[in-house]
């Protein structure tokens, strides 16, 4: 409780505040408040919230970091058969030419498929086929920032082993 004209410093974890990054793979937030923007941080906007007392308001940072040149898939095409899952890596390419890797969510990556009743990527570009998919080709997309990249997806029926046959069933 304060009184008019005074005030309270509520920067520090011990009064309760909490800080999240929207991005933290280029700025971070200390327990007490200190931005960090990292060396490998993209060139972008990113939100800041601050919660307290059940309270929350966003704070924006612009970081004049690496420019985004491009987006790529580790994978240009893939194959499975269904039922089967496979982990995508995602990278950015930087404008110091290095590659810095955006796989998850957390760092604003999306992924939409073109027909996600048959294969469905996670917020993580965790791909996953559906037991009960055709054989046929799917699109999957990927944003990040202002690019985006495409795999194609290839489903295929599991291979035949063996096939066994029982006599006494035959007619």
């Amino acid at each position: 409780q304060l009184a008019n004209g005074e005030s309270k410093d509520l920067t520090s974890n011990q009064t309760g505040t909490i800080y999240t990054s929207s991005n933290e793979s280029s700025v971070t937030v200390s327990p007490d408040g200190l931005i960090n923007i990292l060396p490998t941080a993209v060139t972008g906007t990113v939100y800041i919230r601050v919660y307290n007392n059940e309270k929350m308001t966003v704070g924006t940072v612009n970081v004049q970091g690496l420019l985004q040149t491009g987006l790529k898939i580790e994978s240009e095409s893939l194959s499975l058969e269904r039922g089967k899952t496979y982990q995508l890596t995602t990278l950015v390419e930087l404008s110091n030419g290095s590659q810095k890797d955006v796989t998850s969510i957390v760092n604003g990556t999306t992924y939409t498929s073109s027909q996600p009743n048959i294969a469905a990527v996670n917020s993580n570009g965790l791909l996953t086929v559906s037991p009960n998919a055709p054989q046929g080709t799917i699109v999957i997309n990927v944003r990040y920032g202002n690019f985006t990249a495409s795999i194609l997806l290839t489903i295929n029926a599991p291979e035949l082993n063996r096939l066994l046959v029982n006599p006494n069933n035959l007619s």
